[in-house]
């Protein structure tokens, strides 16, 4: 998968070209990550596994993945940030967020990734920061709708998965709302109607008031 900003606009590309031959995974080449960029890093990740429960072509394996992913970054993240040096808790968050991003590569991106694409592409927004402070948000949007992957996030997070999603992006010390990333207020029915005239596929449909104030409350 590649992204590519032109003009404002974020598009992704998938093509088996543009796969690398081989991938080295190494959790003592995460060792020097400060905790900003690791707890952003993993959160970004945790979006792959969270919106490859609620796509429309989900199937048992990507459930299956997805949850496992989820567990691990929720596990481990905590973890690693007490202990930024401990190779054990930085080689289960690597491995988790690989099945995170394995699984959302075999899945359709919904509201999520839309709203990181277009904000991203539209104010060159930093994506690892973007996502961390979206996914709690679009979560609490789309659960009431997708009742199965809200059973497996409670498996994993506990009763109120919001909740946790949203501690860990509060607790960021760079940027946690859209202000503070210098979006303008007055520019966000122009990200939601975008969002709304051509939505991927989502639990909920994402109509353009809807998103406007899911955008504002995180202004």
């Amino acid at each position: 998968m590649l992204g590519e900003t032109e003009d404002g606009v974020k598009t992704t590309r998938r093509a088996a070209t543009l796969a690398p031959g081989t991938v080295v995974y190494d959790p003592r080449l995460t060792l020097g990550m400060p905790s900003g960029l690791t707890r952003t890093s993993a959160m970004n990740a945790l979006a792959h596994a969270v919106e490859a429960l609620w796509a429309p072509d989900a199937t048992m394996v990507t459930d299956a993945l997805a949850t496992e992913a989820a567990a691990g970054i929720l596990g481990a993240l905590p973890e690693v940030l007490d202990d930024l040096t401990g190779q054990q808790g930085r080689a289960r968050l690597q491995s988790a967020a690989w099945l995170a991003g394995t699984c959302l590569a075999q899945t359709r991106m919904g509201l999520h990734h839309q709203l990181a694409h277009v904000l991203g592409g539209a104010f060159g927004l930093p994506h690892a920061e973007l996502h961390t402070m979206l996914l709690a948000h679009v979560m609490a949007f789309n659960l009431p709708s997708a009742p199965a992957a809200s059973a497996r996030l409670a498996r994993v997070a506990g009763p109120d998965p919001v909740a946790v999603v949203a501690a860990l992006a509060r607790a960021h010390r760079g940027p946690t709302r859209l202000s503070a990333l210098g979006v303008p207020r007055e520019r966000l029915p122009e990200m939601a109607a975008r969002v709304a005239a051509d939505p991927y596929p989502n639990p909920r449909p994402p109509d353009a008031d809807a998103v406007a104030e899911l955008l504002d409350a995180m202004w």
